[in-house]
């Protein structure tokens, strides 16, 4: 049976936005962080463009990738613009 969750989503993400929030959601389920390759496979998109989200992502804050194990993970900056838009 499907979730609601999974109801709610597109059949698939067809702009970069679309592309580099679900690349945010899939990492917000997975503490330890991704590889390129594992999101990939997760997003079933081409590495390439994986990797081209990661690094606007990585660029703007919102990911950040650890020097040994190179795996992907999120930041705090979705949290800080929250706290930001709670303050107003």
């Amino acid at each position: 049976m499907e979730s609601s969750e999974t109801r709610n989503k597109p059949a698939a993400a067809t702009t970069s936005i679309d592309k580099a929030l679900e690349v945010c959601e899939v990492l917000s389920g997975v503490p330890r962080g991704m590889t390129l390759s594992d999101l990939a496979r997760a997003l079933r998109q081409p590495a390439s463009t994986v990797h081209r989200l990661l690094a606007v992502l990585k660029r703007r804050g919102y990911v950040r990738q650890d020097d040994e194990t190179q795996r992907y993970g999120l930041t705090l900056k979705m949290l800080d613009l929250s706290f930001r838009t709670l303050g107003r």
